[in-house]
C-alpha cells in the first residue's frame, strides 16, 4: 500500500532543503543557485521545507513550487529590493504558491508547519511548459511572464480542495525524487505535467462572480480565453465590442491583472511564433502574417525585443541543439 504524504514527510529520513544557510547572516539576502540543489542533469527537484530558513531572506534562479502541507506559513515578497517594504501573504495548510526567480522573499511557518518544494530548472521549464501547462487561464499567463520577462516579481497563491488524488501525486512526487531510481526525472515530468492541470481546475474553479456587479460578470480569464483562441485577428476594440464592454473598462481589468491589452496578444501571438518556428517550415514571412502581423520589419523587431534573437537566429538555434541532442 502506498505511503500518504504526511507519513513521508514525518519519516526520520524525509529530504530536507539542502544545508546551504552557513555563513550567511540573518538579514543578508542568501542567493540560491542551481547547482545548490540540483544534481547533474536533474531538471526538477522535490525537498521538505529546512526549519533553519524561517525568517531568512533568499531568492533563488529557479522556479519554486510550495505547497505547505501541515500548519500556516507567512511569505514576504520584495517587489524590488529591501528598502522597499514587504508584501504578506498568510498561507495556511493545503495552500500553493508558486515563487518567480529572483524575487527575494522569506518564510515565517509556524512550529507544527510542513512545507513541500518542488523546484523547476528555469530553462527546462521554458523548453517544457507549453506541455505542462495546457489551459488559457491565470497560470499560463502567469508562467509566460516568468519565463519570458526579464524580471517578474509577482507571485501566485491559492488554496486546494484537498483530495487523495492530489496527496498520492505529491507523495508519488517526492518518493521519485528521494529513492532516485533510473528514470526518476521522466517520472518527475510526466507527474508534474499532472500536477498542473490539478492547479489549473482548482484555480478556475475559484473565479467568482459578484450578481451584484454586472461588470464582473465579464471575467479576465474570459477576455483571455478569447485571445488565444482569436490571437492572429483581435485587437482591443474588437475584444471589448465582443464583450459589449467599454475599451476604457478593459483596459482596466488587464491594468487590474498587471498587463496591458496589447502585451497579452503579443505574448500570446509570440508564444505560436516560437512553435511554428520550431514544428514547421513555413517562412517567416508566412509565420508573421499567420499569428497576425503584416509587417515582417516590425514583427522582427518585436520578437528579437522578447527574446534577444532574431526568428532566423532562433530557428537556426533550435535546430542545431536538436541534432546535437
Amino acid at each position: 500500500m502506498k505511503q500518504t504524504l504526511q507519513s513521508i514527510l514525518t519519516a526520520s529520513d524525509a529530504a530536507l532543503f539542502p544545508d546551504i544557510s552557513k555563513n550567511c547572516s540573518q538579514n543578508s539576502v542568501r542567493c540560491i543557485t542551481e547547482s545548490d540543489v540540483f544534481r547533474c542533469n536533474e531538471e526538477i527537484a522535490v525537498f521538505l521545507q529546512d526549519p533553519d530558513f524561517k525568517n531568512r531572506l533568499c531568492k533563488q534562479d529557479f522556479v519554486d513550487v510550495l505547497f505547505v502541507v501541515k500548519g500556516n506559513c507567512t511569505c514576504k515578497f520584495y517587489k524590488t529590493d529591501l528598502t522597499v517594504s514587504p508584501e504578506s501573504v498568510f498561507l495556511s495548510r493545503h495552500s500553493f504558491c508558486m515563487i518567480p526567480h529572483q524575487v527575494i522573499h522569506s518564510f515565517s511557518p509556524d512550529q507544527d508547519c510542513q512545507i513541500l518544494h518542488i523546484f523547476f530548472k528555469l530553462d527546462s521549464l521554458r523548453s517544457h511548459y507549453s506541455d505542462l501547462i495546457s489551459a488559457n487561464n491565470t497560470l499560463l499567463l502567469f508562467c509566460s511572464n516568468i519565463l519570458y520577462q526579464t524580471h517578474y516579481w509577482n507571485y501566485l497563491y491559492f488554496s486546494v480542495a484537498y483530495t487523495d488524488r492530489l496527496d498520492a501525486l505529491l507523495a508519488e512526487m517526492y518518493e521519485e525524487f528521494h529513492h532516485k531510481q533510473i528514470f526518476h526525472q521522466n517520472m518527475l515530468y510526466y507527474s508534474s505535467g499532472m500536477l498542473f492541470t490539478l492547479m489549473e481546475r482548482q484555480l478556475l474553479s475559484q473565479i467568482s462572480v459578484s450578481p451584484s456587479n454586472p461588470l464582473r460578470l465579464v471575467r479576465y480569464d474570459q477576455i483571455y480565453s478569447y485571445i488565444c483562441d482569436n490571437y492572429s485577428l483581435t485587437s482591443a476594440r474588437e475584444i471589448a465590442e465582443y464583450f459589449h464592454i467599454s475599451q476604457s473598462y478593459l483596459c482596466k481589468l488587464f491594468h487590474e491583472n498587471g498587463t496591458t491589452v496589447t502585451t497579452v496578444i503579443q505574448e500570446i501571438r509570440l508564444q505560436h511564433t516560437r512553435s511554428l518556428l520550431e514544428q514547421s517550415d513555413l517562412s517567416v514571412q508566412n509565420i508573421a502574417e499567420l499569428v497576425g502581423y503584416h509587417d515582417l520589419t516590425y514583427f522582427i523587431k518585436l520578437f528579437k525585443r522578447y527574446f534577444s534573437i532574431t526568428p532566423y537566429q532562433y530557428r537556426k538555434k533550435y535546430q542545431s541543439s536538436k541534432k546535437l541532442s
